[in-house]
């Protein structure tokens, strides 16, 4: 998944000066860099907490809150965070999109659309295509459907990124390999936008390991779209692209411009596209 959570639960009440330094000490400790085959990595450990005051009580509310206080200790770049009865209020909009993707996960209701890359040559005048770019959407009713840029941020505060890009994969390379075998898209690749940290480098190579063995894609005709501040923002990031490279996909960094990073930054990952912003 994008993150590896764990729950701990303290038991007895402390005063707060005591469990705050207690938990800063943990986070702390946690967020000490290590080496693990051979390549540096750290942590950011940050904390939502729930206090329980009553011994009746539901363990998924709990768990929703303690996930809406994490995301909220996450945007306002704190150690932890402490769920209170002004966070409840303002993030029942954000229970209900919770609630909502996960119904749309079981009863897929999601759609793709896809569209086309143009290949320029400016001194011949004309274009070819190139790729077609898998474009998720959701159809949330019969008369809504909104584009993946506005529920795929609330899918991974959720912890539901990975599945529903693992959906996405597996669609689209299906209708890709449909596509292949009657003879429409023989020239082309398949663009695919992720979000590295939705999914283990070891999930990642089973996706498209999977698409490869059942769907005869070879993995040079699929070209994996990243966004840039997801690149220079993510530790993990060139692990994985690095182990998903050696598959033979194809990288492209998408909205190129728009972050903060120069393009020397960019040179250490093995990347074959930049797609700029306007």
């Amino acid at each position: 998944s994008e993150d590896n959570q764990f729950i701990l639960i303290l038991d007895g009440a402390l005063p707060k000066a005591e469990l705050y330094g207690k938990l800063n000490t943990l986070i702390h400790k946690l967020n000490q860099p290590f080496i693990c085959d051979a390549i540096d990595w750290q942590a950011e450990v940050r904390l939502g907490i729930v206090y329980v005051s009553s011994n009746k009580y539901d363990p998924s509310l709990l768990h929703e809150q303690a996930q809406l206080t994490l995301q909220q200790a996450r945007l306002e770049n704190l150690p932890f965070g402490i769920y209170s009865a002004h966070t409840s209020n303002t993030s029942i909009e954000r229970l209900g999109i919770y609630a909502g993707l996960r119904e749309a996960i079981s009863k897929q209701q999601f759609f793709i659309h896809y569209q086309p890359i143009y290949r320029t040559n400016s001194h011949k005048n004309e274009q070819n295509m190139m790729a077609l770019e898998a474009c998720l959407y959701w159809q949330v009713d019969s008369k809504t459907h909104l584009p993946a840029a506005q529920f795929l941020p609330y899918a991974k505060e959720a912890g539901l990124l990975g599945t529903i890009q693992a959906w996405l994969i597996e669609h689209a390379c299906r209708q890709f390999s449909h596509w292949r075998n009657n003879g429409m898209a023989a020239d082309i690749n398949l663009n695919i936008n992720i979000d590295l940290q939705s999914l283990a480098l070891n999930e990642w190579i089973n996706c498209f390991e999977h698409a490869n063995q059942d769907y005869a894609i070879p993995h040079h005709k699929i070209t994996l779209e990243v966004c840039e501040k997801d690149l220079v923002e993510n530790n993990n990031a060139l692990h994985v692209l690095r182990g998903l490279s050696k598959l033979g996909l194809q990288f492209a960094v998408e909205d190129f411009g728009t972050g903060h990073s120069a393009l020397t930054a960019l040179t250490r990952f093995p990347l074959n596209y930049l797609k700029l912003s306007p």
